[in-house]
């Protein structure tokens, strides 16, 4: 079973609701990386998107070094299957943007994926990060991120099982 979101991934995790806004992570998402406090975060209308609302990155003073919007959760359910994340990223002078997907377990990192970073001024690109969740896992993480100054925006992120390779 696929798991769609048009603004969050929901697994069960909590949808967007009217608390969200510029500055406060999405309900449900967690602001995270060595930088977090060098950005702002939040929901906004963004043309061309798929949902009523973006999720967003957007460096402070144009600068940063990293920080990802990300989504965490145990990986019973999803050990020893091949998983996916997808969904649109846009950017406005972005250093670095991808979505990304780390599995955990036993207090290290089994898999730590992401796309190819987009950098500068992008409309909306479908992305996918796909990863083979090893039976010790035990959480998995998922979101986007941004690397150095500029904004990027989310939106349609979907999360779920993956189609075997043959």
């Amino acid at each position: 079973m696929k798991v769609l979101i048009s603004m969050v991934i929901a697994i069960p995790l909590l949808l967007l609701g009217p608390a969200c806004g510029a500055d406060a992570p999405p309900r449900g998402w967690t602001l995270e990386g060595d930088g977090a406090t060098q950005y702002e975060t939040g929901t906004e209308v963004v043309a061309g998107a798929k949902g009523a609302q973006s999720a967003f990155l957007r460096a402070k003073g144009g600068q940063g070094s990293s920080a990802t919007l990300l989504q965490r959760f145990n990986a019973r359910n999803y050990a020893g299957k091949r998983v996916a994340l997808s969904g649109a990223l846009k950017t406005l002078d972005a250093k670095g943007a991808f979505l990304f997907i780390t599995v955990g377990g036993n207090g290290k990192v089994l898999i730590d994926q992401s796309t190819a970073p987009l950098s500068g001024t992008n409309d909306w690109k479908n992305l996918a990060v796909v990863v083979d969740v090893p039976s010790d896992a035990l959480v998995i993480r998922i979101g986007f991120g941004l690397k150095g100054g500029g904004t990027v925006w989310a939106d349609g992120l979907s999360f779920g099982p993956a189609p075997q390779e043959r």
